[in-house]
């Protein structure tokens, strides 16, 4: 299953797909100022809604600054210490 969560005015562009409780994010754009709170918003929802497991593929991003950076790399840390085997 695929859900677009495309906002025409963003610069960033996250597509989800969900296959046996892995939740796939594929960013595709700029990961920057302001578009990183979207992606920790929508991230935590996913998690706060039972998912088990959450990708990145970041394979289509164009530009991050350092604000996307620390956005995935808090998240990981996060999830890694709160909820190790799940997202």
């Amino acid at each position: 299953m695929a859900i677009a969560q495309n906002d025409p005015a963003s610069p960033l562009d996250i597509q989800v797909a969900v296959a046996r409780g892995r939740h796939t994010l594929i960013l595709s754009g700029e990961l920057d100022l302001a578009t990183a709170p979207h992606l920790q918003l929508l991230a935590m929802n996913i998690c706060a809604a039972g998912a088990r497991e959450l990708v990145l593929d970041l394979s289509k991003m164009s530009f991050t600054d350092s604000t996307g950076v620390r956005a995935i790399l808090g998240w990981s840390g996060s999830a890694a210490t709160t909820r190790p085997s799940s997202c």
